[in-house]
């Protein structure tokens, strides 16, 4: 895929010119009366950083654990904020190689259904940003798709994808979503620092699963 199809599919604020100089740990701000993350702006007319009301904030951190004698798991939350009702957990069980890899995938999904249900609730939402520390789940829906199609879902090297229906569906969603008429979506690939309240949250889940049992996805508020 060329940079400039990619481009409005991804978020880094260096690409715009309203985000390039909010310093790094300006860049987001927490709606308290929405329970919400949104992200900071500049302008000619402002140039100290507000927050820029027509963006939502979601992340996702997953945790895995290999260590429990009932097999490895994988918690996943989805956030938009430390302590917003909207936060949602879950936890995983399989096999130590997908593991994880599924964990992303429904990661990704819920966040999808999150933002789907408070944009709803929120004309005022234009765009989501959806953050993740996950370089594998954020080139499989933005930079290998189609080079996996290109190769009837196999790698270049013949071996087969791992999980491709799920990247599959995740990506014809994804794309529903570009050519739509609602807000725009975007996937940010941040750092794992950068994402620790997301990370430490799924890790949580994965402690709150060994307690009550796997189940649905458990909202936190």
């Amino acid at each position: 895929m060329d940079c400039k199809a990619l481009q409005p599919r991804i978020f880094m604020p260096c690409l715009y010119a309203q985000h390039l100089r909010v310093p790094a740990d300006q860049i987001l701000w927490y709606n308290a009366q929405k329970q919400i993350m949104q992200l900071q702006r500049t302008t000619e007319e402002s140039p100290e950083p507000h927050p820029d009301l027509s963006t939502l904030v979601i992340s996702i951190g997953v945790f895995f654990d290999s260590t429990h004698l009932l097999g490895p798991r994988a918690g996943y939350s989805v956030m938009s904020g430390r302590c917003s009702r909207h936060n949602v957990i879950d936890c995983i069980w399989g096999t130590v190689h997908h593991t994880i890899r599924i964990a992303e995938i429904d990661a990704l999904w819920e966040a999808l259904c999150l933002a789907r249900r408070i944009t709803t609730q929120d004309p005022e939402l234009k765009r989501v940003v959806i953050a993740t520390d996950s370089l594998n789940l954020y080139s499989s829906v933005t930079l290998w798709m189609d080079e996996w199609m290109d190769y009837d879902g196999t790698f270049a090297s013949g071996l087969t994808v791992p999980l491709l229906p799920g990247y599959v569906s995740l990506y014809e969603e994804l794309l529903r979503l570009w050519r739509s008429d609602g807000p725009h979506y975007q996937l940010w690939l941040v750092s794992r620092e950068d994402n620790r309240d997301a990370y430490e949250l799924a890790e949580i889940a994965t402690d709150f699963s060994q307690q009550h049992g796997a189940g649905e996805p458990t909202d936190m508020a």
